[in-house]
């Protein structure tokens, strides 16, 4: 390691924790507002059905209500399970933050100032052929929901007729199908942006809204981990740069391959992958910090 790095390692040993991983971070909120929605969707229909025993029995009550909170029920799961996968990654973020050598790549970049000729602007977009191939199984499980709940609406009226409700079913499918594609095609042009300078790295998001701003000197963690779940197959791998304010991410396609990944960049494959090499190279050397490699089985306990 250069002098001058290992001068700025020094200096930039952690004392306080690095921020949080922001998918186990979003993945808390969305737990709870799971939690609040199926609270409201029982108090409806307690209340409904509580009403109609008062005033008007025998009780017709929105039986939709009480499935759609069955159904959130369900998948809440799905959060409290990956919550369980990002807590298990975090920890391994701050074994590495207190420099576990056990964690440590077992390929290090060469520190390179001059790998990366800066300010570069690194540009990834959604996979279209992901888009499609889960886009349409996507759109006919809410086509079928949308129709479902309102037929279930329905069907407690004694004057069902299903030639009464076909218009609005058809119209239901158009608008579902409708907002889908409107859905898949402003994720098509969304892009991904890594904007690389001189004194430090940004990201913005897809939406444009939000920067991610992360100055070299305030950098506490380098490391790189794939997706922390089962079924992921590990042909991207997440690289981030993380001070005790903000992480800052980017990723590696490592397979050419568009059915396996959610974003491609606009490069070629090649060149894709000398840019990605140069990128860790600059990192190494702007931050004097080492490559942790989160997916190493050994866990700090």
């Amino acid at each position: 390691m250069p002098p001058f790095a290992r001068q700025a390692s020094q200096t930039l040993k952690p004392e306080t924790p690095v921020a949080l991983q922001p998918d186990l971070a979003h993945i808390r909120s969305t737990k709870w507002i799971s939690a609040i929605l199926i609270g409201v969707c029982l108090l409806y229909f307690g209340m409904f059905t509580f009403t109609r025993l008062i005033v008007a029995p025998p009780v017709s009550g929105p039986w939709y209500f009480f499935i759609f909170a069955l159904i959130l029920f369900g998948a809440l799961g799905i959060p409290f399970y990956l919550e369980h996968c990002w807590k298990s990654l975090e920890a391994k973020r701050q074994a590495a933050v207190r420099e576990d050598e056990r964690l440590l790549a077992f390929e290090q970049p060469a520190a390179n100032a001059e790998a990366l000729q800066v300010p570069v602007t690194i540009v990834s977009r959604f996979s279209r052929t992901m888009l499609l191939v889960f886009g349409l199984p996507l759109t006919l499980l809410a086509v079928i929901a949308g129709n479902g709940f309102f037929l279930l609406g329905d069907l407690s009226r004694e004057s069902f007729s299903f030639a009464s409700l076909w218009p609005w079913l058809l119209a239901i499918t158009i608008a579902i199908m409708g907002i889908m594609a409107l859905q898949f095609v402003v994720l098509w042009r969304q892009r991904t942006t890594v904007i690389v300078c001189q004194d430090c790295i940004q990201t913005r998001r897809p939406n444009g809204h939000m920067d991610l701003l992360l100055y070299w000197r305030d950098a506490r963690l380098f490391a790189c981990y794939r997706q922390p779940y089962r079924w992921s197959k590990g042909w991207v791998i997440t690289y981030e740069l993380a001070s005790s304010y903000q992480v800052v991410r980017w990723k590696w396609v490592q397979k050419n391959d568009p059915l396996r990944i959610d974003q491609q960049p606009i490069l070629s494959y090649e060149e894709h992958q000398a840019q990605m090499r140069a990128l860790c190279s600059l990192v190494a050397a702007k931050t004097g910090l080492p490559l942790y490699d989160l997916d190493i089985e050994q866990f700090i306990r």
